[in-house]
């Protein structure tokens, strides 16, 4: 992170809206790939095909953060399997400037390596986004919803 983190500080707290969740986001994926790298994983998340393996997960990640998705599909992927693990970890993310950001930074680390590592994280009260990594050979089969 080249801004180093009072400069990240002073970016989220200039940020608002799409931009800011923008930004969280990229801050979000960049952690996670550098994780990656020491995890010797040898496809990133921005190099996959995200899937879920359960219609549940599918459903609640449409509802929960993509309402105006246009459907969930099937899919057929060349069996390359990259990785398996849980979404939550990527999700819980929040970096909040007025808080103690490098603890946040110090947190987004420890759940990246989780994430890499397949640890299944606390347990909710609601159904797990269990999430799979598949190489980028996918072909959708069918619309399902």
């Amino acid at each position: 992170m080249n801004l180093g983190v009072d400069g990240l500080r002073q970016r989220l707290a200039e940020t608002a809206g799409d931009q800011h969740e923008h930004l969280v986001n990229g801050v979000i994926e960049i952690t996670f790939e550098e994780e990656r790298k020491d995890a010797c994983v040898l496809h990133g998340r921005l190099r996959s095909v995200h899937v879920f393996r359960t219609i549940e997960a599918c459903r609640r990640f449409v509802k929960e953060f993509r309402p105006n998705a246009l459907g969930i599909y099937l899919v057929e992927h060349d069996g390359e399997r990259v990785h398996d693990s849980y979404m939550e970890w990527v999700n819980r993310t929040r970096l909040d400037p007025a808080a103690n950001l490098p603890r946040q930074l110090d947190e987004l680390r420890r759940d990246a390596r989780a994430y890499w590592r397949s640890e299944s994280p606390p347990k909710t009260h609601l159904d797990l986004y269990e999430e799979t990594l598949l190489s980028e050979h996918v072909r959708v089969v069918r619309r399902l919803e």
